[in-house]
């Protein structure tokens, strides 16, 4: 089956504020590999959300990779954090 690939950026511009975002995609579900990139700013009336998004599925190895890193501004002051996992179950490491 051919991979799909998806790639996508935009902006929203809404009432409360706006969202700029970009998405990178790749799906192969016969291969069972799924990567993925996502960048993004959330402008809202009480402060900024601004992410990152990054994904490693492999189902048939057994490795998931993710990392996120974000920083939300509000009108209090700023929350930073950062998330990140490896799971390899054919290894048992996690």
């Amino acid at each position: 089956m051919v991979p799909l690939c998806v790639s996508q950026e935009g902006a929203i511009s809404t009432h409360t504020g706006d969202i700029e975002f970009l998405m990178e995609g790749t799906i192969s579900t016969l291969s069972g590999d799924i990567e993925f990139l996502m960048v993004g700013t959330i402008s809202t009336l009480s402060g900024d959300i601004e992410f990152l998004m990054e994904g490693t599925i492999s189902t048939l190895s057994g490795d998931i990779e993710f990392l996120m890193v974000g920083t939300i501004s509000t009108l209090s002051g700023d929350v930073e954090f950062l998330m990140e996992g490896t799971l390899s179950t054919l290894t048992g490491e996690n």
